[in-house]
């Protein structure tokens, strides 16, 4: 059964020019009920056309879950489908099947996109919808998700096609790259910025609360969460644990160094110009992958996977010494020790002398494992404590910036006896992309455990980034960012998870740190944001109109002359040589770039069988998952030397390895000439004509 519900006077203000039929983009505080907003308005458009459908885009699988079970639960009477790459009872249906016996369709963008690229039979039809929502539509930008599907309806809309309606929700528009160091300049850029946000949307009307009135019941409702900078002492880096780890850094940067010199000028420039200094930093892991990318043209086949061994073993340490800085020194000496186990009798014996270096020194990293508890780790005890002592049902959120730093956390969390007797329960939430030593969490798993946050079965969560945006927890009283920054638009999401009257957000960091720096500049930003759409709203709506428009026709003539380029570059490729791809580590060759074909315009499969004859095929864990219109996830596949070249699908009976696209995986070499080159981290940019799936070379 439906529930009813009402709008507030300010949601009723935001919901206004929507209704009149405007493309609407409505810009207030996280917890001011927006949906509700999308709910109104999806619902007059509903019962006005009997055969349109409405689509709500969300970004994360959480927040897919989160939003359709609010919309089912007002409007299940039009019939509310949840469409994401992990429901396998729709793996071997096209999304125009989907739609076909639901009304409300609430999705991930992805899918829509590679609806858009079907062919003919199975190419979802624009004029179906009469409204399409975009949650967090601050990510209308570039060449993001959101964005690419407002260029097909652009192209649709100018075609004469009907087009939906459009609403974009969010908390924060963000200023782009507005600079600070000149205000009217700053405020000039960020403008700009928002209004081609705003052009990328086809937007009629910005919208913010502005009646005296409402703004007085939006605040009183919604009050604005200052947050608190929480100051702890610095770490002390200069305790034998980091120094002994920082060694071995040195003695294997060294080997690097020799290596570099004997090879090539290209890659011992990257070490007598200057190598970034700051171990334990993601600084330090950026000057790795340059090194990577100069040894993918320059250095000689035999070598590239001794230099590849370095960088890896290098990132694991510079990983260590981060979680030092972070945690403990006992979890930093757990990740070595554990990313050592985990190292085969198959590496290599480059790989095998590195091992040794780390393994031989694990010893006296455990000697130097010192009882210090980092001052950050004791700043956050004594916030949970505070928090949990004023109210013992509290719910607190912090966020980390990586997976192994959360797990750290976690467990140190659940050691900490003085907080026994709060329950807390601590879980980890991270997002579901695979990487190195973690699987991810599905949406289900994302679910269960915001659910168990909801009921008080956790009352603290460890989240990376995933959580930033939208996701809606009513018990929600205390945001901790631990000694992270991002920008503007992520302190606004991040600080907006408080949802709980009195609840508060802390940033918690090192005193004098760069992240204070940052965090007043991204304040600044904030209030930059602000003024500029204030700058917006006094003018006239025509004038607005107008900005837009000539938005429009810039991106238009933009996109214009990025096709004139894709004609003239597929002109090029049609008569481009032939490459050999290679396996970056140990040269072992793949497949020719004319065995490639392009399926659904996004997954590039490999139609050459004999492949199967230089690779291993391993059961994936998510084998039989439906991730996108047409095709089904089946197994990994490595090369024989171990690295990770991609996966297999099934599309329509037939099963192709699908290759990943990635610089430390792949080099690509000119089979007439025998150049290499480094292979780009996108497939548009190879140097190579790819043949769509259903058409012959």
């Amino acid at each position: 059964m439906k529930e009813p519900w009402e709008l507030h006077g300010y949601q009723k203000e935001l919901a206004q020019p929507a209704l009149e039929g405007l493309n609407t983009l409505v810009c207030a505080p996280t917890n001011s009920g927006k949906t509700y907003v999308a709910i109104e308005l999806a619902k007059h458009l509903l019962e006005q056309s009997a055969n349109k459908k409405v689509v709500f885009f969300a970004m994360t699988l959480a927040l897919v879950d989160q939003q359709h079970k609010r919309l089912t639960k007002h409007l299940d009477q039009f019939g509310c489908e949840k469409v994401t790459g992990e429901i396998k009872v729709l793996k071997k249906m096209p999304l125009k099947m989907i739609i076909e016996n639901c009304r409300i369709i609430v999705m991930t963008p992805q899918l829509m996109c590679d609806a858009f690229e079907q062919s003919k039979v199975d190419e979802v039809d624009i004029s179906e919808f009469c409204l399409f929502v975009f949650d967090e539509c601050h990510h209308c930008i570039k060449r993001k998700t959101y964005n690419k599907i407002m260029r097909y309806y652009h192209k649709k809309k100018e075609g004469g096609v009907h087009v939906p309606q459009i609403l974009g929700l969010t908390a924060s528009v963000g200023v782009g790259d507005a600079s600070l160091k000149y205000l009217e300049e700053g405020k000039q850029q960020a403008l700009k910025h928002i209004i081609n946000l705003c052009g990328n949307l086809d937007i009629q009307k910005l919208k913010t609360v502005t009646d005296p009135v409402n703004v007085a019941e939006l605040k009183k409702r919604v009050p604005f969460k200052h947050q608190e900078l929480v100051k702890v002492g610095k770490r002390n880096m200069d305790a034998e644990f980091p120094t002994a780890l920082g060694a071995i850094m040195n003695q294997i940067e060294a080997l690097l160094v020799e290596h570099a010199k004997s090879e090539s000028s290209s890659i011992a420039d990257l070490f007598t110009k200057g190598k970034v200094k700051d171990h334990g930093s993601f600084h330090y892991e950026q000057w790795l992958k340059e090194i990577l990318d100069i040894v993918a043209t320059y250095a000689v086949v035999e070598n590239r996977a001794i230099f590849l061994a370095f960088c890896s073993y290098l990132k694991k340490l510079n990983r260590a010494l981060m979680l030092y800085t972070d945690a403990l020194a006992t979890n930093a000496f757990d990740f070595l020790q554990e990313f050592c186990e985990k190292q085969t009798l198959e590496i290599s014996s480059e790989e095998k002398r590195l091992k040794s270096i780390i393994e031989g020194h694990l010893p006296i990293l455990k000697q130097h494992i010192d009882k210090d508890v980092n001052p950050k780790l004791a700043g956050l005890k004594n916030l949970l404590i505070d928090a949990f002592k004023s109210n013992a049902d509290s719910r607190g959120m912090v966020f980390a910036r990586t997976r192994a730093l959360a797990e750290a956390l976690k467990n140190w969390l659940e050691e900490q006896q003085e907080l026994d007797a709060y329950g807390l329960c601590p879980s980890v939430l991270i997002g579901k992309e695979r990487k190195p030593g973690s699987r991810g969490m599905t949406g289900k798993e994302q679910t269960f455990i915001l659910d168990m946050l909801r009921k008080g079965n956790c009352k603290i969560l460890l989240a990376t980034s995933v959580a930033q945006e939208g996701l809606d927890i009513p018990e929600l009283d205390l945001i901790v960012r631990y000694d992270q920054v991002g920008s503007e638009i992520s302190m606004i999401q991040e600080r907006g998870r408080v949802r709980k009257e009195g609840g508060s957000a802390k940033l918690l960091t090192e005193g004098g740190s760069q992240i204070i720096h940052r965090e007043r500049l991204n304040l600044a930003k904030e209030q930059l944001m602000y003024s500029a759409i204030q700058d917006i709203q006094y003018k006239s709506d025509d004038w607005f109109m107008g900005e837009v428009e000539v938005a429009q026709k810039i991106d238009i003539e933009v996109a214009k002359v990025e096709a004139q380029k894709n004609e003239e570059k597929y002109r090029q490729l049609l008569a481009s040589p032939i490459y050999e791809i290679r396996c970056f580590s140990c040269n072992q060759f793949v497949c020719e770039s004319t065995a490639l074909r392009t399926n659904a315009g996004n997954q590039h499969i490999v139609i050459d069988k004999t492949i199967y004859d230089r690779m291993n095929v391993e059961k994936h864990h998510d084998e039989g998952l439906f991730v996108s219109a047409g095709f089904t996830k089946m197994s990994k596949i490595h090369c024989y030397c171990n690295i990770n070249w991609g996966i297999e699908i099934e599309v329509d009976g037939c099963v192709f390895p699908v290759l990943k696209i990635k610089e430390q995986v792949f080099v690509l070499v000119n089979k007439e000439t025998g150049v290499k080159r480094r292979i780009p981290n996108k497939w548009d940019k190879v140097p190579f004509l790819i043949l769509p799936n259903d058409k012959e070379g």
